[in-house]
């Protein structure tokens, strides 16, 4: 805690007022955003963004993504957006282990660790939909694999929304929320069926809906007021302190989706109609 604080633990220990700072915003975020015992908040918000991002420029007329070459453009912008972050992120996560094992034993058997590892990381890309280890030297870029999956499924989910509504839509999305929570009552792990592509799944189709709620409330001259923020964020917190029960984090995240998708909402239509 010291490291990620950026100051020296001789800091802290003199100054025990920062000390009780840092562990008040801790317990704050805790006890609000992250009370859902879940899935950290902070993916979960960068998950419906996401969704909300990539669907915005569509959602005036999902006729666009039938356009020519529409969906060779958005391959093209979604590759060079987030594969490199995930090599340059694998290769520095993977040079660190080397470096370690190198100091450890010699370099032939360091470099053969990079090998191995970096072969291990390209199977790792199926972590979002197979129970895989994580990359290696850089776990974080767990949720950069999940959204490569995400950017895939904008096609079915255009496809569905323009065949049969937005309805049927968030009905894929609550599917894959279920089987999500059928894998963990299947035994996998309960770290993974929380966060793989099949739970968030529905948290990206949460922004994608709430772009489409934007461009309508913009149309129509309907200006949401900031209460509906203030409300359902009170009342998400009261509900994760209320609901114990084993797999309710899953519910409370997903309120807590809704909440991020309500929040995007307002505020880019305020934004688009002039008012803060």
């Amino acid at each position: 805690s010291h490291w990620s604080l950026g100051i020296a633990p001789n800091a802290i220990e003199k100054d025990g007022l920062l000390e009780r700072a840092a562990s008040c915003g801790l317990w704050l975020f805790n006890n609000t955003f992250g009370a859902n015992d879940g899935v950290h908040a902070g993916v979960v918000m960068f998950i419906v963004l996401s969704g909300f991002c990539i669907h915005l420029p569509q959602a005036r007329d999902h006729g666009k993504a039938w356009e020519r070459g529409f969906w060779r453009r958005y391959a093209a912008r979604r590759f060079f957006r987030i594969v490199p972050v995930f090599v340059i992120g694998a290769f520095l996560g993977l040079a660190m282990l080397t470096l370690a094992r190198t100091w450890q034993h010699d370099l032939p058997a360091g470099m053969l660790g990079f090998a191995d590892r970096w072969t291990g990381n390209g199977l790792c890309l199926l972590n979002a939909i197979v129970p895989t280890a994580p990359p290696r030297g850089n776990e974080a870029l767990w949720t950069v694999v999940v959204e490569m999956w995400l950017y895939a499924s904008y096609y079915l989910i255009i496809k569905i929304w323009h065949c049969y509504g937005w309805k049927s839509v968030l009905g894929y999305g609550v599917l894959c929320e279920a089987f999500a929570i059928m894998l963990r009552f299947a035994g996998f792990e309960s770290w993974w069926c929380a966060s793989n592509a099949f739970a968030l799944q529905l948290y990206w189709i949460v922004g994608a809906l709430s772009a489409k709620a934007a461009i309508r409330d913009h149309e129509e001259g309907v200006t949401p007021r900031l209460h509906r923020v203030i409300i359902l964020f009170i009342v998400y917190v009261v509900l994760c302190g209320w609901i114990r029960f084993g797999g309710a984090h899953y519910l409370k995240t997903c309120f807590l989706a809704v909440w991020c998708g309500v929040c995007l909402r307002v505020f880019t239509v305020r934004e688009m109609n002039g008012q803060r």
